[in-house]
């Protein structure tokens, strides 16, 4: 049985988390013993802590963090260690000092890279270096969106890679199950659309763009509601904005939660107003439960939604575009259900977990 080492920025839920989350919960235990390190605490640690997943907690909040190196080579030696995957940039690079040094495989999953439009140049410049960098230092490489790859290939040179894209948990995500009334919970009526933001609150996701939209959409129609799940540094923000516009009857937060199939299952319109993606998990949860979804055609999201087919491209950073599209879902139920249904036909035919956790068992049978 080989031993791996999985690698993650922080503790808490989002698209790389769940991902890792899924990937070390249905691995092949016959083959491989999974250990998570993360380098913060939160709910993703507790959730493997619950399935008796071996999990340790490396703090730090900075990338390249020289002060960190020396506990996790200290991990991975006690540890007896086989191979080392690091799941985005932070972890990759405050995990390959370490696999140089013990001559141990490192495997690095690029959850998006680190270098994107909007960045100032110099800032850009330095991530390119750096994630340019981390590739050299691997084995081998998982890029989980096409874009991401050809971008890698472009810009840094990639060469040792291979594209394995998100999958989801079809037992989980099951829209044909019966889940508890969480609408009755928030207190949105049955009657009313409910639109959905389910993701880390963060600049990525653009939620201040989601609340602009919900704000113009109450001006005409009172019968829908919004919901925000998650944590993140612009969730005050969001708050205040939601407080000002005077909106918060219609307008629903919550914490982070354990149950988003069950929040799923409510929602009518699912909205993912990204700036930058990998491949947005969060948005093939959505369509596999068969929801109408909203997102910008960025990276990996333009390779999963064929435009006004099994979901509709909204403008990035245009809030009046995002209002303009869940007024056209709300008024129009045929069209919504036709494009979920779409959206749930292509997830169950091609972005199943289980091929995705093989695939990768494979590199690191590959690698080894």
């Amino acid at each position: 049985m080989k031993r791996i080492l999985y690698a993650i920025r922080q503790g808490k839920i989002g698209g790389g988390e769940r991902h890792l989350l899924d990937l070390v919960t249905h691995l092949n235990k016959k083959d491989f013993y999974p250990i998570v390190v993360s380098f913060t605490p939160g709910e993703m640690i507790e959730a493997l802590q619950e399935l008796g997943i071996e999990t340790y907690v490396i703090p730090s909040q900075s990338p390249f963090d020289f002060r960190v190196w020396p506990r996790v080579s200290e991990l991975i030696g006690k540890k007896n260690i086989d191979i080392i995957h690091a799941h985005g940039t932070r972890a990759c690079s405050n995990v390959f000092w370490s696999a140089n040094k013990l001559n141990i495989p490192l495997l690095y999953t690029v959850h998006g890279w680190s270098f994107h439009a909007g960045q100032k140049p110099y800032i850009r410049y330095l991530r390119q270096a750096g994630e340019k960098w981390l590739i050299n230092q691997a084995n081998a490489v998982i890029n989980v969106s096409h874009s991401n790859f050809q971008e890698g290939k472009q810009k840094l040179g990639l060469q040792n890679a291979t594209v394995i894209q998100n999958g989801v948990n079809l037992t989980r995500f099951d829209k044909s199950k019966t889940y508890p009334n969480t609408r009755a919970e928030l207190g949105v009526p049955s009657h009313c659309t409910l639109v959905g933001f389910i993701a880390r609150i963060t600049h990525q996701k653009d939620p201040i763009s989601f609340v602009h939209a919900a704000q113009q959409v109450l001006q005409e129609h009172s019968d829908i509601h919004f919901l925000m799940v998650g944590e993140g540094d612009l969730k005050e923000e969001a708050i205040d904005l939601v407080e000002k516009y005077d909106i918060a009857s219609n307008f629903h937060f919550q914490d982070f939660r354990n149950d988003v199939p069950a929040l799923l299952s409510i929602i009518d319109i699912y909205c993912l107003p990204s700036l930058w993606e990998g491949l947005p998990i969060g948005l093939l949860e959505a369509m596999a439960m068969g929801k109408a979804v909203l997102a910008t055609p960025v990276d990996g999201t333009k390779e999963i939604i064929i435009n006004q087919v099994n979901g509709f491209y909204i403008k990035v950073n245009h809030p009046q575009d995002i209002a303009a599209k869940i007024i056209q879902l709300h008024t129009n139920k045929n069209l919504a259900e036709r494009t979920g249904l779409s959206a749930s036909d292509l997830v169950y035919q091609e972005y199943d977990l289980k091929d995705s956790i093989r695939r990768t068992e494979q590199v690191y049978c590959e690698i080894l």
